[in-house]
């Protein structure tokens, strides 16, 4: 703290003065002290706000995160089938008498989920009556998904789903399971016609979003995709369970 200098009209200190402040007066000496610890005191609080405000976006080992959408895949993540294809698609076919071998069901598979063919047109080829929405039944939901989803609803998240689907599919399972409560903006393959780990379907969910990729939280079951996306600047990570993505999100800041 600066010594408080008195002038006298001649522009020196007056003998009395500084006398008065450097000698002999231990009331004057003693609130100099209590204003210094004051001072200390105030910058030990600026301090401990600014710590506090870089702990708000760390994780434990210390990575900044500035995280304002969280994303998620379809198959895998929201629905429990991770290779839906091969899980459910097939064998509903083989039971419906489809004559199509398994890579013949996945080229035409592949067709219809970039948009090139419609849900009619797939069980056309595959040579059956198929029923999109009985086809859409044999899907679950993954266990304790939607109270995640509820509970990063409750604290003001917002969340978008990227997915390689048939459009009419996804369309029907998102409604199904009521996900589009808390799943604002879907990015599905068959309506851009560009599948993950392709660039433009990460470039058409932040132009669908508004937000840019590092801003935003990824978690998909495919290791590929999340590569793609941590190539391309986001935050992703592989979703093996429900428990462990609340995990990743809790060391991301987030209170669920």
């Amino acid at each position: 703290m600066t010594p408080l200098v008195i002038l006298t009209q001649s522009g020196s200190p007056s003998r009395s003065d500084q006398q008065s402040h450097e000698g002999g007066d231990p009331a004057y000496r003693q609130d100099d002290k209590d204003g210094e610890q004051d001072d200390k005191d105030g910058e030990q609080d600026d301090k401990d706000e600014e710590q506090d405000d870089k702990d708000e976006g760390q994780d434990k080992d210390g990575e900044q995160y500035d995280t304002r959408l969280v994303v998620f895949d379809a198959m895998g993540v929201l629905y429990a089938a991770g290779d839906d294809e091969f899980e459910l698609l097939i064998p509903y076919l083989r039971e419906l008498g489809c004559r199509l071998r398994d890579d013949e069901i996945d080229r035409a598979y592949e067709e219809a989920s970039v948009g090139r063919l419609t849900s009619a047109e797939f069980w056309e080829i595959c040579g059956v009556r198929g029923d999109d929405r009985m086809y859409c039944s044999r899907h679950t939901l993954t266990p304790g998904m939607d109270a995640l989803l509820a509970d990063l609803s409750h604290i003001g998240v917002q969340m978008a789903c990227l997915s390689n689907d048939v459009s009419e599919w996804s369309r029907i399972l998102r409604k199904r399971f009521g996900l589009e409560q808390w799943i604002s903006t879907w990015v599905i393959s068959g309506d851009i016609r560009a599948q993950k780990p392709d660039p433009e379907a990460f470039r058409t969910l932040a132009q669908r979003t508004g937000e840019p990729l590092d801003a935003m939280v990824f978690f998909d079951d495919s290791q590929r995709n999340v590569d793609a996306a941590l190539g391309l600047g986001m935050d992703a990570q592989r979703f093996t369970s429900v428990p462990a993505c609340r995990t990743d999100l809790r060391n991301r800041g987030f209170d669920i």
